[in-house]
């Protein structure tokens, strides 16, 4: 959970992280 803890310190790496989240989203739909 540390990692975690980390990532949300860093709001540049919060944003890459939903955007990546939000892309691996719209993947899984046109893969379903």
């Amino acid at each position: 959970m540390d990692n975690v803890i980390w990532l949300i310190d860093d709001d540049a790496s919060v944003r890459e992280s939903l955007v990546f989240l939000l892309s691996g989203m719209n993947w899984a739909r046109r893969a379903i």
